[in-house]
This record gives structure tokens, sequence and C-alpha cells, in this order.
């Protein structure tokens, strides 16, 4: 299990805006790699009411359980992963609910809990193309679930001001409008 302060900033794209910034920064159809994000909660929704999120990522047949909540620190996100063997994630998937592992318990006591049972509240899939940059992270997503699709420009860095500012600049650069985004669970819920 490993731990990791996420610093994130997304924005949801129309489909010519996703392809301006597709040949802009020179992806190929090959960078593009497919993953795919189940979700999971409390009967109560415990894990949205608090801000947070649990989910198994399938990507090139590996399976990680992550959790996301907000940072202690108040920027971001705290996200604490524990890699799952095929044949356990895969049992999961087909019963529609896990118990969290012991190793989480100490991330689950910032929001009250040492132990949930949640059940399989939906899934989405995204093909994806990461660019690594100076000071951050370009990711290009476009994204399934249930009968629609949408497509999403996100920045990661590891520093607030790096992150904001590459943020501002490529929408400025151009010409996309700032729009208030969801994250992935988020749309998935609407």
């Amino acid at each position: 299990m490993h731990q990791e302060q996420e610093l994130e900033w997304k924005n949801l794209l129309n489909e010519d805006e996703f392809q301006r910034l597709y040949r802009y920064y020179q992806f190929q159809h090959d960078d593009f790699i497919q993953q795919t994000n189940h979700y999971f909660d409390t009967s109560d929704f415990l894990l949205r009411s608090s801000h947070a999120a649990l989910r198994i990522r399938e990507k090139g047949g590996q399976y990680t359980l992550t959790l996301k909540q907000p940072h202690p620190s108040g920027e971001g996100l705290l996200e604490t992963h524990q890699p799952l063997e095929v044949k356990h994630a895969q049992q999961i998937l087909t019963d529609g609910h896990c118990k969290t592992p012991e190793a989480m318990q100490p991330s689950l006591s910032l929001i009250g809990r040492k132990t949930l049972n949640v059940k399989h509240i939906g899934t989405l899939m995204t093909r994806r193309s990461i660019r690594e940059m100076s000071h951050f992270t370009l990711f290009l997503d476009h994204s399934f679930y249930g009968q629609k699709e949408d497509y999403e420009l996100e920045i990661e860095a590891t520093s607030v001001t790096a992150g904001e500012q590459a943020f501002l600049d490529i929408l400025r650069m151009h010409n996309i409008p700032k729009r208030e985004t969801l994250n992935k669970i988020a749309r998935l819920f609407t």
C-alpha cells in the first residue's frame, strides 16, 4: 500500500477542443491506454457525503484499489492505493461488494470509520493519453459511462502554483473556457 497527495485541475472539453489539444501536443492513436474504474460506496453513500471515493482501477491487466479523500492539509486529495491480485479483484467485481482491506484502516479513520462494507455503484471506462511536461503532467481523457461520453483535460502537479498556472495557461492559449468540472465519480452519479 502507498499514499500520495494529488493536486489536480480538470476541465471538460467539447470534441473540437479535445481534437485541438490532441493535435497540438502531437498525440498519436497508440498513445491512448484504456483504464476502467469500478466505483464503490456504502448503501447510505457515506463516502460520497465525506467527499471521498473508492474505486478499483483495471489497467493493463493490473487491478488497484484506491481510496480518494480530502487531504488533511486542505490542498488536493489523499490517495491510498492497494494493489489487488487479479483473482481477488475479479471476485469483488463479480460479487459487486467488498470489505476494505485492513491496510486502509488508518485512511478510513479520517472519515470516522475503520472498515467499510461497500457495493459496486458504477463503471466508467476512459481512454487516456499522458504527456509529462517540465512542471506538470497533462492528461487527455475520453470517458464512457452509461449512455454518455465526455472529454476532459486534467493537469496534475506537485505544487499548487505550478499546476494552477499550467492549467490556466493551456486554457488561455487554446481559447478554451474554464468550466466547472465534476470529478469522474460525480459525473457517473449524475
